[in-house]
């Protein structure tokens, strides 16, 4: 222990001469915002080249108290590296400078703020505030009534003060699990293993962070797929029956070949953190906007079979389940939208209803689809959509997808972009006012054949379009009014 505070002591003095911190002010340490893509969170305040390993930060529920961990190196001489919880607190509008943590490790908040849990001598603990100062820790002593899952780490709590975090799974060598475990009766019951789906055999599981309403988990693990073999970070859907969706991949940017792991949430819900392995040292942490990677409860996208609400398309499609049905309400999505290999439907809120077709719209961003399918069948279908106003409206490869009661308009070039003998089923859609064909077909070149697009047109109304109506393929046209 007095080894231990000598070295502390070094490491803050370290942490004092190295860097200054009198100016932060505002939200976050008075970061800019980051967008979709993942940037360096607080780049020489938390992620710091003097530290080895970084945890993602955890931030009180009135924003002005922080928590991270970080393995430092008390001086440049030691090579010991020393295990240190970091904290900061806004005062009067500014941030003080880091201080050493009197808790272990990562540091969860009760929803209200006035409680933490944290993991320390094999077992969980809490600690209530006192005023504006943290009392004294209690440990929890669930090892103490279940040693099999001796040693306990990583907390995250729910609203409802259910904890979960990762144990050791029994009748294994050393194995670790995530555990879920409830509070009743004024301690927590028997923890309960999560899943195979979750709890993968074979592969590293850990690193739990469970959303405030208990609607999702997010973790890091090491599975067939993953882009690291030491782990991605994965989402699984808690759905309404209490059962477990299959993981998936939150996928690029966040996901790289570098390990990616510590995920967590901003108390506002609108970012999201996680740690990323960086060549040549451990970790540094990132954040990044929440909306296009997470649920979110008051989110206008609904995945119908899931009953789970999404802020953006682009969310709601990424963690679909095969034959999934998401329902759009009305209003303009200023998003890009890749739905690849996955048959799901995609609808507005009344597809055969004019006001909700015209006035659901997906535009999209500058050079981009709007729309984007790949490798989908027929069971893959949009439904009382309008496309309109981005570069091309919908570029298809290799699809069969249904439209249905779609529009497909004022797009800069192509209405639709056909490729690799894709085979859509049109039905009741009208393609307008595009800069370039209504609909072209490129061909598919191979030895000595040809194969080309053939989209069957059932009751469409494709015209008016910049240079002709359709362009290339072998469409099948049945009871539609096509205009060059």
């Amino acid at each position: 222990m007095k080894t231990r505070l000598i070295l502390l002591l070094l490491a803050l003095c370290s942490y004092s001469h190295a860097q200054e911190f009198t100016d932060l002010y505002g939200d976050y340490l008075g970061q800019v915002p980051p967008g979709e893509t993942p940037m360096v969170f607080a780049p020489g305040v938390v992620s710091t080249r003097e530290n080895n390993e970084h945890w993602a930060p955890t931030f009180s529920p009135d924003g002005n108290e922080v928590f991270w961990f970080a393995n430092r190196r008390p001086g440049p001489s030691n090579s010991e590296w020393l295990e240190l919880s970091w904290t900061m607190r806004r005062e009067d509008g500014r941030w003080t400078k880091p201080q050493a943590s009197p808790f272990d490790g990562m540091f969860a908040y009760s929803s209200d703020g006035r409680r933490g849990y944290f993991a320390s001598e094999d077992d969980m603990w809490v600690v209530e505030k006192q005023g504006a100062h943290w009392g004294i820790p209690q440990c929890l002593n669930i090892t103490v009534r279940f040693p099999e899952l001796k040693p306990l780490y990583m907390p995250s709590v729910t609203n409802a003060g259910t904890l979960y975090f990762i144990g050791t799974i029994p009748g294994t060598q050393s194995d670790v699990g995530i555990y879920r475990a409830e509070w009743i009766e004024d301690q927590y019951a028997q923890p309960e293993l999560l899943p195979s789906c979750i709890n993968r055999p074979g592969s590293m599981n850990w690193a739990p962070f469970i959303a405030p309403d208990e609607s999702y988990l997010l973790f890091s693990s090491g599975r067939p797929g993953s882009l690291d073999r030491y782990g991605d970070l994965y989402i699984s859907l808690h759905l309404a029956d209490g059962s477990w969706a299959d993981p998936v991949s939150l996928g690029a940017p966040i996901n790289t070949n570098r390990q990616e792991v510590f995920p967590g949430l901003s108390p506002d819900g609108k970012y999201f953190f996680f740690a990323r392995d960086i060549a040549g040292r451990e970790n540094d942490i990132y954040w990044v906007e929440a909306e296009p990677y997470l649920p979110d409860p008051n989110g206008p996208v609904l995945n119908q079979s899931q009953g789970i609400r999404y802020a953006t398309l682009q969310a709601a499609v990424r963690l679909a389940q095969p034959g999934d049905e998401i329902v759009i309400e009305p209003g303009i999505y200023q998003e890009n939208l890749t739905i690849n290999g996955k048959d799901i439907i995609l609808r507005s809120s009344d597809p055969n209803d004019p006001y909700y077709i015209g006035g659901t719209i997906i535009q999209g961003h500058p050079n981009e689809p709007i729309v984007s399918l790949v490798n989908t069948t027929t069971a893959c279908t949009l439904a009382g959509l309008t496309l309109r106003t981005g570069f091309i409206g919908l570029s298809g490869t290799a699809t069969n997808a249904t439209l249905r009661n779609c529009r497909i308009m004022e797009n800069t070039e192509h209405g639709m972009l056909l490729s690799q003998e894709s085979r859509p089923y049109l039905h009741h859609c009208l393609i307008t006012a595009n800069g370039q064909a209504g609909i072209t077909m490129l061909p598919t070149t191979g030895g000595r054949s040809i194969r080309y697009c053939q989209p069957l047109i059932v009751d469409c109304i494709i015209v008016q379009n910049g240079q002709t109506a359709l362009e290339g393929g072998e469409p099948i046209v049945i009871n539609s009014i096509i205009q060059d």
